[in-house]
C-alpha cells in the first residue's frame, strides 16, 4: 500500500509518510469491523484490476469468500473470524 501512494507522490500525488498510511489502515480496519456489527449486508471488493467481489458478509456471518482473494482481505477474514 505505501508502494502506491510513493509511486503516485511524484505524480500530482501527496506525500504520506509510510508510518501515517499503517495508522489509517488500521484505523480503517476497525471501523469496518463495527460496521459489519450494525450491518445486514457487507460486500468487499478488490479493485486491483477491475472490481471484484472478494467476500459477502450478511448478518454478521459471512457467506461467501474468494479462495483467490489478495493478501489484504484475507487479513479482513481473520479479523472477522477472530470477532466471531
Amino acid at each position: 500500500m505505501a508502494l502506491f501512494f510513493c509511486g503516485t507522490n511524484g505524480k500530482g500525488g501527496h506525500n504520506i509518510p509510510t508510518s501515517e498510511i499503517l495508522k489509517r489502515y488500521d484505523e480503517s480496519l476497525a471501523h469496518l469491523l463495527s460496521a459489519i456489527k450494525i450491518a445486514k449486508r457487507v460486500e468487499i471488493f478488490d479493485n486491483t484490476h477491475f472490481y471484484k467481489s472478494v467476500m459477502t458478509i450478511k448478518n454478521q456471518e459471512i457467506v461467501f469468500f474468494d479462495k483467490n482473494a489478495p493478501q489484504w482481505a484475507r487479513k479482513i477474514y481473520a479479523a472477522i473470524k477472530g470477532e466471531q
